[in-house]
């Protein structure tokens, strides 16, 4: 049961909602378009860094974890680690992306420094599966016995 007070409440609750879109659209009419767009080369420099953490991730999964923030409490990188590497993840390319709102002419640094962390995220994925694997990355196999 609708109460009457409730329900003008609800009318002009309906009535403001609806009509919204009208006065955006007023807005828009007046106000001159700015390009507020991120780069081509931001945008593909963010998916490099998301590629190089998810690779960094998965050639830690399951195994002894050397940072401490990413240990989990069996010493190991798991559930807790990726979730922690997602969210920093995030808030890095959130914060960057709101940044280069306002100071666009600042995409070249951001380009930069996710092009340098992606390198450092893919050169510890890469030292994760030569140590995993028994080797380093570049060797070839030496056989044990030269006889």
């Amino acid at each position: 049961m609708i109460l009457p007070a409730m329900r003008k409440t609800l009318v002009f609750s309906l009535i403001v909602l609806l009509s919204l879109p009208a006065y955006g659209e007023t807005l828009a009419v007046n106000r001159p378009v700015e390009r507020h767009g991120r780069g081509k080369w931001w945008k593909i420099s963010t998916v490099l860094l998301a590629a190089a953490t998810s690779i960094d991730a998965a050639s830690s999964w399951g195994r002894q974890e050397a940072n401490p923030l990413l240990r989990g409490g069996n010493g190991q990188f798991g559930g807790q680690a990726i979730a922690l590497k997602a969210l920093v993840f995030g808030g890095a390319a959130g914060a960057q992306y709101f940044l280069l709102k306002r100071h666009p002419k600042a995409e070249k640094y951001a380009t930069i420094t996710n092009v340098i962390l992606a390198g450092a995220f893919s050169a510890a994925a890469a030292s994760n599966y030569a140590r995993h694997s028994g080797g380093t990355a570049n060797a070839s196999p030496v056989p044990s016995n030269p006889r």
